[in-house]
């Protein structure tokens, strides 16, 4: 049982390591041979390729656990273990009553295996063959410009930005109030994030653009005008030479307010199981601070804001 406990739980990291090892590959290749290299047959290939490899390196670990024998009577952990005799050596045959023994025991673990596996696998297609049914919104292009003493201007977002994010629909827009300097608001919405497509974590796309996130916490938002009640965002501070900004996220998943992205992955799995729905959606607002400007001043315009923006959520991206 102990090596099926360490067969199981190895998978992952293994897993995790070979799909490391794809993606830097396919970065060299595209350094080298262009954008195509990451596309078409050749990118299927490769995943092929490398998950075969990764079915190698579980076998080759079950090989190695196969030849490690626990000692039932030992009694110092070094010498609790044997490697295995080779085949070639004398090895007394068992006996008849030593293999009837050994097969009545094989056959309960093949057909307890069996029985997992069948209802596992059929629940599997059903999900994976599911439409998702998210409710009825209102498209981001109807979202006011006009919010309390906040004035805004809507921007379009380049088409090479747009292929990469794999939105459905989002807002990109500049708000304004008063002197002070414009805050950007960005939402993208996914109707689907079940195959690849989900909101991209500003932690992972900052830093592709030349930022540095020079302070990263958690802080609490107020949900709309009840100071009683509240949620968490991300507060973010990058800076790029001279320059700096304060970035506040959060996700809209469903029903729920999130900062966390494994509580984003988890609650998708069983929303998707439970209610068929994966939609979603990443809201996130930035403002620069200027020299001498204090990081406090910007945060309490970018939490006004966020505040202000949060009763309107539900229409644009469903409960």
């Amino acid at each position: 049982m102990w090596k099926r406990v360490v067969l199981v739980f190895s998978a992952l990291p293994i897993s995790v390591l070979v799909n490391g090892l794809r993606i830097g590959i396919v970065g060299v290749l595209v350094e080298f041979h262009g954008s195509q290299a990451a596309e078409g047959f050749l990118h299927l290939f490769e995943g092929w390729v490398l998950f075969m490899a990764t079915l190698g390196l579980l076998i080759l670990e079950m090989w190695f656990l196969s030849r490690v024998h626990q000692l039932p009577d030992a009694g110092t952990f070094g010498d609790r273990f044997t490697w295995l005799e080779e085949p070639n050596q004398k090895k007394r045959p068992p006996s008849t009553a030593q293999s009837v023994s050994a097969t009545n025991q094989v056959y309960p673990v093949y057909l307890c295996s069996v029985a997992l596996l069948v209802p596992f696998a059929a629940v599997s297609l059903m999900i994976g063959e599911r439409q998702d049914t998210p409710p009825a919104r209102t498209e981001f292009m109807d979202f006011a410009m006009d919010i309390g003493s906040w004035h805004g201007s809507p921007l379009v977002m380049e088409q090479q930005y747009i292929s990469a994010l794999r939105f459905d629909d989002y807002l990109l827009a500049d708000y304004v109030s008063g002197d002070e300097t414009s805050v950007n608001v960005y939402m993208a919405y996914y109707r689907s994030q079940k195959k690849g497509q989900s909101a991209h974590s500003p932690q992972s796309c900052i830093p592709g653009g030349g930022w540095e996130i020079a302070s990263h916490q958690t802080i609490d938002l107020p949900l709309g005008d009840d100071p009683s009640s509240s949620y968490q965002a991300n507060r973010i501070l990058i800076q790029k030479d001279s320059q700096k900004q304060l970035v506040i996220y959060w996700f809209k998943q469903r029903e729920r307010l999130l900062s966390s992205e494994y509580l984003v992955k988890m609650f998708l799995f069983w929303d998707a199981l439970t209610k068929g729905r994966s939609d979603g959606a990443l809201i996130r607002l930035a403002a620069a601070v200027g020299p001498g400007q204090p990081e406090e001043a910007v945060e309490r315009r970018l939490t006004e804001l966020a505040r202000l923006i949060q009763p309107e959520l539900a229409r644009y991206v469903p409960d």
